[in-house]
């Protein structure tokens, strides 16, 4: 989940905000119940006041993250030989945190030799 108009306020109208929430895997559900599951989630987390939010718009983007099935190791291996690495939500959670984080400790890792 994140909250776009925070960084770019034009992505919303003046005094309104913008959440994007992604989720992971076919649900079998419509888009609308679908939808209102998030929806009654997101209710449960910021609590009456986002009752008033209302659904925009729903993409779904096959292939969008990497598999992560149960029991699969948090991480994989980063270091595959001498002089070579890997990084990515692959290599890790399927996240833009783990790419990131993936990315750095493979930069940290060639910076210090």
């Amino acid at each position: 989940m994140s909250f776009p108009a925070d960084v770019a306020p034009a992505y919303a109208p003046a005094g309104q905000a913008l959440v994007s929430v992604s989720t992971h895997g076919d649900t079998g559900l419509s888009e609308a119940a679908l939808a209102g599951r998030l929806h009654e989630e997101l209710i449960a987390w910021f609590g009456p006041s986002a009752r008033q939010w209302r659904h925009l718009r729903s993409y779904r983007i096959a292939h969008a993250l990497p598999a992560y099935p149960a029991g699969q190791p948090v991480q994989q291996p980063l270091r595959l030989a001498e002089g070579l690495y890997r990084c990515g939500d692959w290599a890790a959670y399927p996240s833009l945190n783990a790419a990131l984080a993936t990315g750095r400790q493979v930069a940290e890792a060639i910076i210090a030799g």
